[in-house]
């Protein structure tokens, strides 16, 4: 979990590559979207409100021009890929870190607009604030629990199912259906591969609590410091066993992508060369919105 102002615009910028109706939405209508969405997490008075919404501009703004054209040569180079005759898991770590250092440019251009905008709020707000956060949590932690019952329940595989459903559910999304290799090779992945869900929830559960004291210390002089470090080193409340078991599953889940790449139909090919074609289209009318050469 991250801070609201850090979810809000993240959150914002992948919808609006990943929705079939962003580009007809677009980034002109930015603050508005996010604005309203800030609601959900805490009231803001007018002049926050504003705030929010310049430093939207802002970031949308640097967004297109810095990050957009990168997306778009990314979507190419993965169509390329989709037709190679081989795709290897190197190939896949390149792109993988790649997208790591987007992630990492997001959090660090975000750094400066959540110190303004988090410094503005009142002990109400902040109290309503990290109210709200918990309550995020709190479902979180109940679809964990429900996990846990189903498990005691007898449905030992309760969790490796629902995330093989997640994946086929993706996979037909973007490719079709899948056939029957494809569908035993994401079973004998999701079966294989650790369940890290405890794990997971303790991490996001402390970097909450981390979150907390740091917002409620908002005035210090070393505020914008440990924030930062909050952002860009979110893996410091992973413990070792979480790690491992993360790298354990990145590995099953590289060779599960190799896998299903040589096993694609002309049919899902095609059909995942039109999603990719699509993405394009859109990230070209997202930058032009914005007045970004392509």
């Amino acid at each position: 979990m991250r801070s609201f102002v850090l979810s809000l615009l993240i959150v914002f910028a992948v919808i609006l590559l990943t929705s079939c109706s962003s580009r007809q939405l677009g980034y002109r209508y930015a603050e508005t979207l996010v604005s309203w969405q800030a609601g959900n997490y805490v009231s803001l008075n007018d002049a926050q409100d504003a705030l929010l919404r310049e430093e939207t501009e802002q970031f949308l703004q640097w967004h297109a021009q810095t990050h957009m054209p990168k997306y778009h040569q990314l979507l190419t180079e993965a169509s390329q890929l989709l037709h190679a005759p081989e795709l290897t898991t190197d190939i896949l770590i390149e792109k993988q870190e790649i997208i790591a250092n987007y992630w990492y440019e997001i959090r660090l251009q975000l750094i400066a607009p959540s110190v303004r905008l988090l410094k503005t709020l009142d002990d109400d707000q902040v109290a309503e604030l990290i109210e709200n956060l918990q309550a995020r949590l709190e479902k979180q932690q109940d679809r964990l629990e429900e996990s846990e019952m189903e498990i005691a329940g007898g449905n030992e595989n309760y969790p490796q199912q629902r995330r093989a459903d997640r994946f086929m559910d993706s996979f037909r999304s973007y490719a079709g259906k899948p056939n029957d290799e494809q569908t035993q090779r994401i079973m004998d992945w999701s079966m294989q591969a650790p369940i890290v869900n405890k794990q997971w929830y303790r991490y996001q559960q402390q970097w909450h609590e981390a979150f907390v004291r740091i917002l409620e210390n908002r005035h210090d002089d070393n505020f914008s410091q440990v924030l930062q470090d909050l952002y860009l080193e979110p893996e410091q409340f992973r413990g070792a066993d979480m790690n491992a078991q993360l790298e354990i599953t990145e590995e099953a889940s590289l060779a599960l992508m190799v896998a299903l790449h040589e096993s694609l139909s002309i049919q899902q090919r095609s059909k995942l060369a039109r999603r990719i074609d699509k993405l394009r289209r859109d990230i070209r009318g997202m930058m032009k919105q914005r007045n970004v050469e392509f």
